[in-house]
This record gives C-alpha cells, structure tokens and sequence, in this order.
C-alpha cells in the first residue's frame, strides 16, 4: 500500500490505483495523511477542505466523507497493514506507518537524522536521485482551497531545498550535466530564484558551456530589470564576473546554521496545535467585542499579522473571552490554534524564550535552540504561510509579547493583559462590566433560572455588588449552585456586609480577592499607600487629593490607572475624577488594616 502526495493524490495497492472519490474528499484525506497518528479536530478538517464558509450540515458532509475513506482503507489494506481511520473525542485520526507515504519517505531522504548523517558526496547523490524520483508533478494537484494552495507551496520550498542542495553534490563529483536539463525545468516555474539561477551558471561552465551560460545569464537580467526594476543581487553578479574572468568560485560544503537544521527537523513534522482550553457552555455577553474580535482577525488585504489584544483589570474575565474567541475563529484559522499562559504577574512569569521553547514543542519541533533567537527564527519559519491563531494568555508587556509574535500575515494573535499594552501595534479591545442584563444571564446559566428568577429583585443585587465582574458573578453563582437551600436573597445578605464581602466572593480556587492581589503586587509603595488613602474617601474623588499637586502624587495615580485599580473620567467641565470600584475600595482598606504598623506598647516602669 503506498499514498502518493508529491503529485495528484493517490492510493496504489499491489499495483493498482485505487479509486478515493471526489476532489473535497480527497481533501479530508490528506488533510489527515500530513498529520499521521495524531488526532485533528473536525474544526481542522472543515477549515481545511471548505475554507471560512462552510455549507450548512457541513458536519453531515464530513462524517459522510470520513465513512466513505474507512470503507476504502480497509478493502485496500485488506487488514494486512497497520492503516487505519479512527473517530476521536473531537475529530479523527489515521494511523499508518509513514513509509507507506511518499512525503515521508522524500523527508527522510532529503533531511536525514543525526544517524543517518556524515554521507559522502557519492552517498548523498544516490539518495537525493531516490528523494528527486518520488515527485510527480504539482503536489496535491487536483485539490482545490486556500489550505492545499498554502501546503502546496510549503512543499514546493522542499522540494527547492531538494535541487539546490542536487545541484551542489554533483557538481562536487564533476557531474554538471547531470543537473543541468533538472534546473532548466525548475527555472522554468521559479524564474527569478537566484539559488537556481546561480547553480544553473555554476554548472553549464563547469560542462564546458561557458558560452551559454553567459547568454543565460544575460536573459535573466533583462527578465530581472523588467520585471523587478532591479539588478541581479550581489552573489549572482558574483558568478556572472567570475565566469567572464574564468574563475568561478569553487562549490563548497555550507555549514548548515543551526536554526536552519532545527527548522528541517521541525518541517518534517507537520502538526497543526490544538491547545486551546475548553470554551465555557455558560459564557455570556460580550457581542460587540467577540464582533470586534472576529474582524480584527479575519483574513483580508493586510501587511502584517493580525493582532487583538482584550484589556482590562482583574476579574473582568479576559481569558475565558479570549478561548471563546478563538474557538469561533478556528474555522478562520484551519492550521491550528496555539494557546500559552504567559502568567505575567505571577511569580512564574514566562520568560521570552521559555515561551518560545514551549510554542516550538506544540508545533512538533523535536530540535529546539539554544539561543533565544534562533528559537524565534524558528518559530517564525514554522508559522510562515500557515494559518495559525496564537493566544497569549495574561501578558505582563509589549516585552513579553512582541518576541512571540509570527512574521506572516497569515497567522493571527490574541492577547489578554491588564496592562494597556501601548507600544503594541494591535487592535485594542477594553473590557468593562457586564451589563446588568448579562450578568444575571451568566448568574442564572450557573445557579440555576428558576432559581434566579424567583427573586429577581435579589438577584439584580446580587450582580450589582458584584459589580458586574465576570469572575465575581461566577462565584456568587457557583456558590449557589453549590448549597440549593440558599436562596438569593441569603446570598444577598451576605454580601451586603463590606468587611465580609471578598470572603463571600471565593469559591475553590476562585477568589476575587486573590485576582485583586496580582495587580496589588505590582505597585511599588508610594502607589500602594495612595490607594490605601483613596479608598478611605466615601465617593468618587477629584483634585485636589492629598499632596496631588506633588509629582510623586501624580506618578503613584498614574500607577494606579495603569495597573487598572483606578478609572480615570472626565466631567462636562473637563476636570479629571478618579474612582475606585467598591470591590478595590474594599480591598485596599483590607490592606491598609493588615499593613498597618503596630502601635507601640509603653514601656513597663522598672
């Protein structure tokens, strides 16, 4: 049994081609024949073959398609090979063994492993005329979409690798006419490739075609002025003077970076991560910004990769945003969705190139650099032209953030943090309270809808001491749903007592308390101390503050609005007002009773 991918897609058994049904059905085929004993998501196989619009009963579609290759593998394999077609938690999954695949095979031979490696020229050449032989023309030809088009090109860039390095090793053996007609054929489709064109003038002179090779080089510069409006680059004018001179350079062995030998590791596994944690079935709200979301990250005529980042203090409920988020947009994004929690204010922040260790291993890199930038070349290469949503979850900065950013407008990002990330080109998404409405939509979802609406009065309350903060309402609801014989009203109560407020809101490993502390630990002192003074006022405050005239004072409420512990507003008559939710306010008093100095004991007379 033999799959063939470097061409039209095939199925050959005992010598015979085997018949895979229509153009989408062979799509879902190889969609699976690149990820071989892994499982993909439905998501995948859908974007993969129908692209961002798929018809309605698409999943009808797919099950149907999925039926009719299990039906074909296993009256090809007969049950006498290890291939398979399995339905997973999700999505599906083939196993095969990957000899059985002429892309693994051509991999294998074109990057051989450390083992395998230290062959000699005349080695080298046998199994690069092996790994030459196996393409049939346009990989995956035949296959119509956006996803066979960008795979296509990712193997075509292979196959580049390929002629190049074909080219070398023959002329190294004194074989220049074993290449030449090869790389005439290649030019033909990649005219303006300067490897090509290069190795193409090295060779002819080499054949004792020195003549020819003048002129083929002359046709290329005119086809470079006319269409570039530029000379040839600098190594090809290079060979071009050395073979008027008659020295042209000899072919060397080229060290192969390691980047690069990490990027040909990575290559020749070609997985599309699924890291994305489980959406919330009661998530609610939030229309214009998943709206905003969704265009900010669609696919369109830009120059950049796509980057939204969802800002806003603590408890507002940005990464259960961001999931929801990117599970909508995995149709737009088919190669993949990446997801890392940076933990920017956590002790165990995630390092640069910690995070790019760890995005490199869900890409299926099994060789990852040493040096931070060459694990961010690599990264960047893997993630060129694929379409791959990234989720960086809790970003402390711009710093943390922008070395994790691909360089292809193909991919997009998403970006949670409490800062308000200014230096980041992105589009920015600030997050507020949830409406009223939402909020007792999301408490009701959790506790239960009879329940709420039997006392909805109560349960208007419950939200609005909650002040809308998602993770405070999931609280207050759990909560509920965690004790049936509470009702609202009890609830109500409860949290009507400020000095027990934030105790009532902690459930598990749920706390708004504990949410408030990351932003608090982040101020230095003098911000600190000036929040503790605020939260003694009794209302929405306005200069002048104590000392506000001083610029430490003024330094300390910047602070405090950047790290999201203070609104900042403006009246009708342009002053500017600082205000505290009564969560924070509650909070910072708290903190100003636990750190206050201890009141000196008098000293007992002798």
């Amino acid at each position: 049994m033999e799959f063939r991918v470097l061409g039209p897609i095939e199925l050959w058994v005992a010598g015979r081609r085997v018949d895979l049904g229509p153009a989408k059905q062979r799509t879902v085929l190889a969609a699976l024949l690149v990820e071989p004993d892994r499982v993909v998501p439905a998501e995948t196989l859908i974007g993969r073959v129908w692209g961002g619009q798929p018809p309605a009963g698409v999943r009808n579609v797919l099950y149907t398609y999925i039926a009719r290759l299990r039906r074909i593998l296993h009256a090809a394999g007969a049950g006498q090979e290890r291939v398979a077609l399995h339905r997973q938690p999700g999505g599906y999954r083939l196993d095969l063994d990957r000899d059985c695949v002429d892309l693994y095979r051509f991999q294998r031979l074109l990057w051989p492993s450390e083992a395998g490696g230290g062959q000699t020229d005349g080695e080298r050449a046998a199994s690069l005329a092996v790994a030459a032989g196996l393409w049939r023309g346009t990989p995956l030809a035949g296959l119509p979409g956006d996803w066979p088009a960008r795979f296509r090109e990712r193997l075509e860039r292979q196959r580049l690798d390929l002629l190049v390095e074909r080219a070398d090793v023959e002329m190294r053996l004194g074989r220049p006419d074993a290449v030449i007609e090869e790389l005439r054929d290649a030019l033909a489709e990649w005219p303006l490739c300067e490897l090509l064109l290069g190795r193409l003038l090295r060779a002819l002179y080499r054949a004792g075609r020195g003549a020819e090779a003048l002129d083929c080089y002359a046709t290329a510069r005119e086809r470079f002025v006319e269409e570039l409006g530029a000379e040839p680059g600098l190594a090809l004018r290079r060979i071009h003077e050395a073979i008027l001179r008659e020295t042209p350079p000899p072919v060397a062995h080229t060290p192969v970076p390691a980047a690069d030998a990490a990027l040909r590791a990575a290559l020749g596994v070609l997985t599309s991560p699924s890291s994305l944690p489980t959406d919330l079935l009661d998530f609610t709200g939030r229309n214009e910004q998943i709206e905003a979301g969704c265009r900010a990250l669609e696919p369109g005529a830009r120059t950049a990769t796509a980057v939204a980042a969802l800002v806003g203090g603590a408890g507002l409920g940005k990464t259960a945003l961001a999931v929801h988020l990117a599970h909508r947009l995995r149709s737009t994004f088919p190669d993949g969705q990446l997801y890392l929690d940076l933990r920017g204010l956590r002790p165990d922040f995630v390092e640069p190139g910690k995070a790019l260790q760890r995005l490199l291993r869900a890409l299926g890199a099994t060789a990852v650099p040493d040096r931070p930038a060459e694990r961010a070349e690599l990264y960047r290469n893997l993630l060129a032209d694929r379409r791959i949503l990234v989720i960086l979850d809790d970003a402390a900065d711009e710093a943390q953030v922008e070395p994790l950013l691909p360089g292809s407008v193909s991919c997009g990002v998403l970006v949670t943090s409490r800062s308000r990330l200014p230096g980041l080109p992105c589009t920015r998404l600030h997050l507020g309270p949830l409406r009223t409405e939402e909020a007792v939509e999301l408490l009701a979802r959790i506790a239960g809808a009879d329940r709420v609406a039997t006392d909805p009065q109560a349960s208007r309350a419950v939200v609005s001491r909650c002040e809308g903060l998602p993770l405070a309402v999931r609280i207050a609801g759990t909560r509920l749903a965690a004790r049936p014989h509470w009702t609202v009203a009890r609830l109500l109560s409860r949290l009507d007592d400020e000095h027990h407020r934030l105790d009532e809101l902690a459930h598990g490993t749920l706390a708004v308390r504990a949410s408030i502390d990351l932003s608090y630990a982040r101020l230095d002192p003098p911000a600190r101390r000036l929040l503790q003074q605020l939260a003694q006022l009794d209302a929405d405050t306005a200069d002048p503050l104590p000392d506000a005239g001083e610029p430490t004072t003024e330094d300390a409420l910047d602070r405090l609005v950047e790290a999201q512990l203070l609104d900042i507003t403006t009246d009708d008559d342009g002053h500017r007002r600082y205000q505290l939710s009564d969560l924070v306010r509650i909070y910072a008093r708290d903190r100003a009773t636990a750190e206050e100095p201890p009141t000196p004991q008098p000293r007992t007379p002798q």
